[in-house]
């Protein structure tokens, strides 16, 4: 089944004019033969965006998420069909390499693809020519070096003293365009276009480039409200007397509030001074009304919208979660049909079948494994079943079943057969006798 209503899929066998794509002409007029797609200042952004708890929310709900999704190689309609390509891919999935688990490896290209928008990994490749190995790449360390003529001719991983040459898949076979048998390792990207449309600009739209002012303002906000609150013990209050106090007096009263703050020596003392009314007031300068300096409710909304999170699936408040109660189930299922299917699901499995399988092959997400979809095919199917002009194949595949195949038609209709009454039993008369 088909989902999702755009296309990242970037063929590679289709027979192509380098020069029609008109990108290469501003790589090559600009001078740039290296793009780093992340730079160093974004690669820190995004580290210190992570620290905050709604933003760490956000990519940790989309990741696990995904991670939890099983992912398999099936045939393509109408395709042949190679075992050994076919066993080696399943076995990729299965233990990507020596110290990741398929589940961890999905959770790592979910959190990378919305935080940095570009999904870069290598691709093993073993002595027999076929893909052994899954490798995450680091984002900021991953560059592309183009031609002359502004084509991809390698890319480069680590720092500028010590860095690989990764090939790409095309120059990695013994053939042309990408065809032929395997020689060596390469890389791939999985990348989410930005405006020009070009996979070797800079820059990518991510969620984080939405919310970096709204978290910005946070930090500024709940620093300023920490400043004040821990200010100086001889800031936080002002101290009024109905006549003039001594030099030695107004000594004792500042030395006395500074010694009784928590931690002080005189801790817990009373203040006594004879011959005079003193009036100590103590500034508003504590945490106790941080929600009313920091509306942080509000900002977490625009964050996890931002993320296509529905807020009452991050359970933030008990607020929240009363408020939104009644349509827990249908934000359960937006969250899958808006946001983890098109905006994840899809562009891994396209960007993984390109990197990884021939033309007969393609890697998909088992939708069936996915919990909040099993009630919304149990309706449709509900209300299909009601519907005569339709094939049993195609209600089957509307609400996101395989037809069935000739094996499971006849086993089915021998069950039927089994089911139903003999009529002509029960209506003959009884004639013994």
């Amino acid at each position: 089944m088909r989902i999702g209503s755009f296309e990242l899929k970037r063929r590679r066998k289709t027979d192509r004019n380098p020069t029609d794509d008109p990108t290469r002409l501003l790589s090559t007029s600009l001078g740039r033969q290296t793009i780093k797609g992340i730079s160093y200042t974004q690669s820190l952004a995004a580290e210190q965006a992570m620290i905050h708890p709604v933003v760490f929310r956000c990519i940790d709900k989309i990741a696990t998420s995904v991670a939890a999704v099983d992912w398999y190689v099936r045939k393509k309609e109408g395709t042949g069909r190679d075992k050994a390509l076919t066993s080696k891919i399943s076995d990729v999935l299965e233990s990507p390499n020596g110290y990741m688990t398929a589940g961890e490896l999905r959770y790592w290209l979910a959190m990378t693809r919305a935080v940095f928008g570009r999904v870069p990994f290598k691709v093993g490749v073993g002595t027999e020519g076929k893909p052994n190995a899954l490798y995450p790449l680091k984002a900021s360390f991953f560059e592309t070096v183009l031609t002359d003529r502004g084509l991809i001719k390698h890319y480069k991983y680590g720092t500028a003293s010590n860095h690989e040459i990764l090939s790409t898949r095309e120059n990695a076979t013994d053939g042309t365009n990408g065809q032929g048998r395997m020689t060596k390792s390469y890389a791939w990207e999985i990348i989410k276009p930005n405006l020009s449309g070009s996979p070797t600009a800079k820059g990518f739209n991510t969620p984080l480039d939405a919310i970096g002012y709204p978290a910005e303002i946070i930090a500024l906000l709940l620093k300023r409200a920490i400043d004040s609150a821990a200010g100086q013990p001889n800031s936080k209050y002002i101290v009024g007397s109905e006549k003039t106090l001594t030099e030695d007096q107004e000594k004792f009263i500042q030395d006395f509030l500074e010694d009784t703050t928590p931690g002080g020596d005189e801790g817990g003392a009373v203040l006594v001074i004879s011959n005079t009314k003193i009036d100590v007031h103590e500034l508003d300068n504590n945490l106790s009304d941080i929600h009313s300096k920091l509306p942080m409710d509000d900002m977490a909304r625009h964050i996890a919208g931002s993320f296509g999170i529905p807020i009452s699936l991050l359970g933030l408040s008990a607020q929240d979660g009363a408020k939104f109660a009644g349509n827990y189930l249908e934000s359960r299922r937006s969250f899958w049909e808006d946001t983890i299917i098109p905006g994840y699901l899809v562009p891994i499995q396209q960007g993984l079948s390109q990197a990884l399988c021939d033309e007969g092959h393609e890697i998909v997400f088992d939708l069936d494994t996915i919990p909040a979809l099993e009630e919304v095919k149990a309706d449709r199917a509900v209300k299909l079943n009601k519907v005569e002009f339709l094939t049993e194949d195609e209600k089957r595949q509307m609400c996101g079943f395989p037809p069935l195949t000739p094996e499971q038609k006849a086993a089915l209709r021998a069950q039927n057969a089994s089911r139903k009454p003999n009529s002509q039993a029960s209506t003959e008369p009884n004639n013994d006798g």
